[in-house]
């Protein structure tokens, strides 16, 4: 069975160990409460991570963060409202440049125990989407701090049944890139060309403090638990409804509920009791069994889940049979019907060269669906495609036919007069663009016929009698399209 892709980032070690100072531990935690984080760390950094003992190249990190508190059922620990400033020292540097950069990564460590002794979980990762560092002048032997862009993600940490070890946080990798920028060149000289761009890797300094210490907290939550699924098998397509029986389903906020550890969404959860819970199942690309789980809505405090049940996806995947097909010609953005018997399984829709975009196939039920007709020109062949069991089917299904552009649309530039008295009819002029075009205007909701065509630029009238009101003005074309509202194009009913 395919999965979606696990949410969790878990990355190697690489930071080696550093010494704790108590000074530099962060408050306390509270139960389900989080504690602040106000760390200086300085790295080594240089170009290639197995010369940064060598390097004597500085950067200087001011960390703050938010860190969940930790539960006695297994730690799930996640930064949260984290910001970063950097500096890099670079003595030596002519006092003219400017630095501008992008921040590509930085990992904090968790250090505690699990059921297996002592061990190291990398992975809070601050990433800031690659965002870009300031234009920064050169100082005091170096650059910055300039703010660094940071969007908090992730948590994995050690997963722990029994004990009651606090979790250590320990700086971990940096890395970033940068390109020194020369003083613009005075007029008559030189140009200067701005070095190029330079990545470096740093890691922490030996002998610096940890950014926090996170005691186990013995009262809070403990995780729901799974104990049966009812029923224990259902279709690949998903849609039905399944129960799940437990404990601890009646927590703040929804349950998240894991298929092999991946959360799902759209699921319609809904808690029935704090022993049963309900939801529909999804779509499966295949068949085969599944581990369901359950975790705490409250993720920053949530414990890892404990053992699920096994549900079977079962049935295999039908091949599709299309009956019609509505309409069988139109133009690009037409939007088509196709039913039959388990047309929800089609994947792919080709029409000749060119394949309609997944995000255009719509899904209405079994036995419908509608799909957004792509770019293409004259008559196709149309070709589905899709999932069935042991492998894939691609059966044809006739013909459509591109219809010609439709031809643009008329215009109006000018409607005289602007203002008639109400409840009377008016005679009234348009001028405007391909108003040869125009079967009818429309006031408001009436339309009328044009009174005299004078030429594909000017049109006569008779504005129908209307309530006190103003009114858009409209085009009504020969084959029936209508031209959009103008808040300029009006008449006014006095």
């Amino acid at each position: 069975m395919s999965r979606l892709p696990h949410r969790r980032l878990l990355l190697p070690a690489l930071t080696a160990a550093v010494a704790l100072s108590p000074a530099a531990l962060a408050t306390p935690a509270r139960a389900a409460g989080a504690q602040p984080i106000d760390a200086t760390v300085e790295y080594q950094c240089a170009e290639q991570l197995d010369d940064i003992a060598a390097s004597q190249q500085r950067a200087i990190l001011q960390l703050k963060a938010s860190v969940s508190a930790t539960t006695s059922h297994g730690e799930r620990v996640r930064l949260t409202d984290a910001s970063a400033t950097l500096r890099l020292l670079a003595p030596g540097t002519p006092s003219t440049t400017t630095l501008v950069g992008s921040f590509d990564r930085l990992l904090v460590d968790a250090t505690g125990v699990d059921d297996f002794g002592p061990n190291t979980f990398s992975g809070f990762m601050l990433n800031p989407g690659k965002g870009s560092v300031a234009s920064t002048p050169y100082t005091d032997g170096g650059f910055g701090p300039a703010t660094l862009p940071i969007q908090d993600e992730y948590d994995p940490t050690p997963r722990r049944t029994s004990g009651a070890a606090p979790v250590v946080l320990t700086p971990g990798l940096l890395a970033f890139k940068y390109q020194l920028l020369p003083a613009p060149s005075a007029p008559g000289e030189p140009q200067v060309i701005p070095l190029p761009s330079q990545q470096r890797y740093c890691r922490p300094v030996p002998g610096q403090a940890s950014i926090a210490t996170i005691p186990n907290l013995a009262d809070a939550p403990p995780p729901p638990s799974v104990t049966s699924v009812s029923p224990t098998s259902g279709p690949v397509r998903g849609g039905n409804t399944v129960t799940l029986k437990g404990a601890g389903f009646s927590t703040p906020g929804t349950p998240i509920v894991t298929f092999d550890s991946n959360p799902f969404q759209g699921l319609d959860v809904r808690v029935i009791d704090d022993q049963t819970l309900t939801f529909k199942m999804p779509f499966s690309y295949g068949e085969g069994p599944t581990r369901i789980e359950v975790e705490l809505a409250d993720r920053t405090t949530a414990s890892w889940p404990s053992p699920g049940v096994e549900y079977e996806f079962v049935g295999g995947f039908p091949q599709p049979m299309v009956t019609a097909v509505s309409p069988s010609s139109g133009r690009p953005g037409d939007v088509l019907t196709l039913t039959g018997n388990d047309v929800d399984f089609i994947t792919s829709v080709q029409f000749g060269a060119w394949p309609a975009s997944p995000v255009d196939t719509v899904v209405v039920s079994e036995s419908e669906i509608k799909v957004t007709v792509p770019a293409g020109t004259g008559t196709v062949s149309m070709m589905l495609s899709g999932p069935v069991s042991g492998g894939s089917f691609a059966s044809g299904l006739g013909s459509f036919t591109y219809l010609a552009p439709l031809p643009p649309l008329p215009t109006i530039t000018r409607v005289a007069p602007t203002s008639v008295r109400a409840g009377f009819p008016a005679l009234g002029f348009i001028t405007g663009t391909r108003l040869t075009s125009v079967r009818a205007i429309q006031v408001g909701t009436k339309r009328v016929p044009p009174l005299l065509v004078a030429s594909s630029s000017t049109a006569l009238f008779v504005a129908p009698a209307l309530p006190a009101g103003t009114y858009p003005v409209r085009l009504v074309t020969k084959d029936g399209r209508l031209t959009p509202s103008d808040p300029t194009r009006t008449i006014t009913y006095r």
